[in-house]
């Protein structure tokens, strides 16, 4: 292989991992290891074996967030067939998405994820 040449997978292997990461990583890493974590812990904020209003709030800014997620999930599932043949494994970006999320922001998931664990440090 030349230098110049970055290594990539088919396309067929790269629609199959998304989902695998969209349905199953995201989903473990900002969702149940938070929740794991917080088991280990005292509850601040809570009466009575329920959440406070402010811990509800938090819970707002959670759902919002995983909303966004899953907006953007399926945004990117519908734009699939931009997905080069081969997708080169290097930083450079593969496809250019306008809709959906990307009409608002141009990095709609790090938004997402921040309101997720803003969410969770609230409530």
């Amino acid at each position: 292989m030349q230098p110049s040449q970055a290594r990539g997978i088919p396309r067929w292997a790269a629609l199959t991992l998304a989902p695998l990461i969209g349905v199953v990583g995201i989903p473990l890493g900002h969702g149940v290891a938070p929740w794991a974590i917080s088991l280990l812990g005292a509850r601040h904020g809570w009466q009575h074996g329920s959440p406070s209003y402010w811990n509800s709030v938090g819970l707002l800014s959670v759902t919002g967030g995983a909303v966004v997620l899953v907006w953007l999930m399926l945004v990117g599932f519908a734009e699939a067939r931009q997905v080069p043949e081969r997708v080169q494994l290097d930083w450079s970006p593969k496809m250019f998405l306008r809709r959906g999320p990307y009409e608002f922001s141009r990095h709609p998931m790090y938004l997402a994820e921040l309101a997720l664990w803003f969410g969770f440090g609230a409530s």
